[in-house]
């Protein structure tokens, strides 16, 4: 090839071949270019680990260290009492947990009367027909 005395003398002269070739040659690093390269990269990459391991150690150790606040400690117990309601019903059990209120009780009268049925049925060792007799006239009268 022409393009080889060229190449070594850093010399671009002459036709389009030769240009091309001459290109070609720069644009490829030498083989201790790519090891530089190589090793700079991974470096840069070990580098970036560490920080990113060290940053996620301290912020797991710093948040264990710190006790929580009486807020902090009053949220959780409240979120603990309104778990498994949701929407509104959540936000007004929080607010008043918060507060110090009692939640209000949400049983209809119906529910009550149940209830109260239940218990009496109960008490009176009702089983099968009976019950079912006693509960519907306990829940008419």
């Amino acid at each position: 090839m022409i393009a080889a005395p060229a190449e070594r003398a850093g010399v671009c002269r002459g036709g389009k071949a030769v240009a091309r070739a001459c290109k070609t040659a720069r644009s490829r690093p030498s083989y201790r270019e790519d090891t530089m390269l190589f090793r700079h990269r991974t470096l840069i990459a070990a580098a970036a680990a560490l920080t990113l391991g060290a940053s996620a150690t301290l912020a797991q150790t710093s948040g264990q260290s710190k006790p929580l606040t009486p807020q902090q400690e009053r949220m959780a117990k409240c979120s603990a009492a309104n778990k498994g309601k949701t929407g509104d019903a959540y936000k007004s059990g929080m607010s008043a947990c918060l507060k110090g209120e009692e939640a209000a009780s949400t049983v209809t009268p119906q529910q009550q009367k149940m209830k109260d049925c239940n218990a009496e049925a109960n008490k009176k060792a009702l089983k099968g027909d009976q019950r079912k007799t006693f509960m519907s006239t306990c829940l008419k009268g």
